[in-house]
């Protein structure tokens, strides 16, 4: 359960730096181009509805991880690297696909060929 608490606070950060990329941009086009709704800010606002959305996504899943029994016998037989069960009540494409990313590589076992490239003095 803690690799899937991590891979959701890996997927919160992306999301909040996507937030924050959002309102650099949209402060740029409203203070560049007053008066002057373009494309290039309506595409800045639907990143705030995606990213909303995100942030709405995640809270679900941490409410549902929450709301779990406590047993953590139990809580590790519902765990996989490729499908979480958590992972399937997630509707947002995008945010489904970056979790189970983040998921699989924080249990990927350390390979052999990391410690190859030690060398003893």
């Amino acid at each position: 359960m803690k690799t899937f608490v991590a891979a959701i606070a890996v997927a919160l950060r992306e999301s909040v730096a996507g937030f924050e990329e959002t309102v650099s941009r949209v402060t740029e086009i409203t203070a560049m181009r007053p008066g002057r709704a373009d494309r290039d800010l309506v595409v800045a606002l639907q990143n705030f509805d995606r990213l909303q959305q995100e942030f709405a996504t995640l809270g679900e899943v941490l409410g549902r991880i929450s709301a779990a029994p406590g047993n953590e016998g139990a809580a590790q037989e519902t765990v996989s690297a490729a499908g979480h069960a958590l992972l399937d009540g997630i509707r947002m494409a995008g945010l489904k696909a970056r979790l189970s990313f983040h998921l699989r590589s924080l249990t990927a076992e350390p390979s052999d060929s990391d410690t190859a490239d030690e060398v003893e003095f």
